[in-house]
């Protein structure tokens, strides 16, 4: 009986957490990986992917990235998994007003592993908003960091196109 649904054979793995760059075989099980080695016989695994001439490396992570906010916001998986990236990060798309709706439809459906910065704007990035003052608030961008810091790793500051600093001073504050 096969010990591994997935063996990779053949390819060029690198792994700098485990100081791995050559040839090797890959053995997964379920979604975590349970071998690395030079020759792990085909027969261990229900599937086998030769990856003989290819690069096979631990899921990337694409930190600074759209999937919501704006009409050029990309959906996840099929601007990740076609390229390697496992991860992401939103920069800002929904602010402390918009996160819960943005968390609901795009993160919690996705596949993909999705992180954030929440926009000091309270609406994110939608529309002309981006440049109201008055819907930057540190207090409630802070509150809902610490509501979600599972998934919200910070802070975006907004496009603004005003005089001054007040964006970035809120920003700041909101980060405290």
């Amino acid at each position: 009986m096969p010990s591994f649904d997935l063996v990779i054979k053949g390819g060029h793995v690198i792994d700098a957490a485990n100081n791995v760059d050559s040839l090797m075989d890959v053995g997964v099980a379920g979604r975590v990986v349970g071998a690395v080695a030079p020759n792990i016989p085909e027969s261990q695994g229900r599937r086998v992917i030769n990856a003989s001439g290819m690069w096979v490396t631990p899921g990337l992570i694409d930190i600074h990235a759209h999937c919501t906010g704006f009409s050029g916001a990309m959906f996840p998986e099929e601007m990740c998994f076609p390229y390697g990236v496992t991860t992401m990060v939103d920069c800002g798309g929904s602010g402390w007003r918009t996160f819960d709706a943005f968390n609901r439809d795009v993160i919690q459906k996705s596949a993909v592993r999705v992180f954030a910065l929440l926009n000091i704007v309270g609406q994110g990035m939608e529309g002309d908003v981006e440049q109201d003052i008055d819907d930057m608030d540190a207090e409630l961008t802070a509150a809902k960091i610490r509501q979600r810091s599972d998934i919200l790793v910070g802070v975006k500051v907004a496009h603004f196109g005003g005089r001054g600093w007040e964006s970035i001073d809120r920003g700041v504050e909101a980060a405290r």
